[in-house]
């Protein structure tokens, strides 16, 4: 008997066994249909920190130099999707300090 690495022995055999199990089966056809393609384009962003930075931040979103609603701004340029966070942390920061 050889000195060989048993590791090999279980290699050549599990090579065998896929081998013989991946092989094709005849009896199967039929064609497969490609799966329905989602016409629908999601576009969006996430606005969770918007009324943080409105109220205690003075930002105010400005479009072209003119005051807007940030979430109609994002409805205006084709989104049709926003996260919301509303399990936000009370904020700490020198905005907030003396408020």
């Amino acid at each position: 008997m050889s000195n060989r690495n048993p590791l090999i022995h279980i290699i050549s055999i599990l090579a065998v066994f896929f081998q013989f199990n991946c092989s094709n089966d005849s009896s199967a056809t039929e064609p497969i249909e490609p799966p329905v393609e989602n016409k629908i384009f999601y576009k969006g962003t996430s606005m969770g920190f918007v009324s943080h930075q409105e109220t205690y931040g003075n930002v105010v979103f400005k479009e072209n130099g003119v005051a807007t609603d940030p979430f109609k701004s994002i409805y205006n340029h084709g989104g049709n999707i926003v996260r919301f966070r509303v399990d936000l942390p009370p904020y700490k920061n020198s905005f907030t300090a003396g408020k």
